[in-house]
């Protein structure tokens, strides 16, 4: 006799990019927003903002996580810098040392374009 798979009713996020930024500059503030949250399945927008906009100076990871107010390490290095590093909108200074202790991290181009995208009423 077959058997039936029940559908997950809580799936796991993976934290990983869910699709690519459209080239197409969106109008209303909140769209936006709701279109970079689709990108990180953990981050809201405005976090990834936040992020982007203070690292455009390289910043170390818990200068990074301090300007957030976010207190548990684990959770800012999940849910908010893999998926950015892995997006390509932020790198790091020293990226063949990892975890080195002088590792700082800087948006790059890609997500200098998209904060140009961003509103600028919300910045």
């Amino acid at each position: 006799m077959p058997t039936e798979q029940v559908p997950d009713k809580h799936p796991t996020s993976t934290g990983q990019l869910t699709g690519q930024v459209e080239d197409q500059r969106l109008t209303s503030d909140k769209s936006y927003l709701q279109h970079l949250e689709r990108q990180f399945q953990t981050a809201t927008g405005q976090v990834v903002v936040q992020v982007l906009n203070f690292s455009r100076t390289p910043r170390k990871g818990s200068e990074i996580q301090k300007h957030l107010g976010l207190k548990h390490r684990e959770t800012f290095v999940n849910n908010y810098l893999t998926p950015l590093l892995a997006s390509g909108w932020v790198e790091r200074t020293i990226p063949e040392k990892p975890k080195s202790r002088f590792q700082k991290y800087q948006t790059t181009a890609k997500g200098i374009a998209i904060l140009e995208q961003y509103p600028s009423r919300l910045k």
